[in-house]
């Protein structure tokens, strides 16, 4: 239930907020976050039709990041979820949270570290999951 009231207070964002806010927090400390939404005809997750008979989704997303917060390193914070609109398929719901620490090196390279984690809240806790990650790219 704490689960549906977070993201329910995240999803409500969509309806009295700017797809895109930049807050700052005090001399150079600033928070960038974006709202987004979007309905998909199909849901397709892990290459297989996640909701049978073509039915549709709801997908919003909420992403907070701090720029150059810890010695020139952005942080990021995820939450995205996957909901099914038609009766049948609720155990298929899905709530995704992620974090991330980005940081450029040597002036042409980014390195990013990051955690996820997937909440199936209707489903068998057994089918969660988690994810380190991590990425290297070398910048034009």
């Amino acid at each position: 239930m704490k689960k549906y009231v977070v993201f329910f207070i995240l999803t409500a964002g969509f309806f009295f907020c700017r797809p895109a806010i930049a807050l700052e927090l005090g001399p150079g400390t600033t928070v960038d976050i974006t709202l987004t939404d979007t309905y998909a005809s199909r849901y397709i997750s892990k290459g297989q039709d996640a909701f049978a008979d073509n039915d549709s989704s709801y997908h919003p997303s909420v992403d907070i990041t701090f720029p150059k917060l810890i010695m020139d390193a952005d942080i990021s914070f995820n939450a995205w979820g996957a909901f099914a609109l038609s009766k049948g398929h609720e155990e298929y719901d899905e709530i995704d949270y992620s974090v991330s620490l980005s940081k450029d090196i040597l002036d042409s390279w980014n390195v990013v570290l990051g955690y996820s984690y997937f909440d199936y809240p209707r489903a068998n806790e057994l089918v969660d999951t988690n994810d380190p990650w991590g990425s290297l790219t070398l910048k034009k």
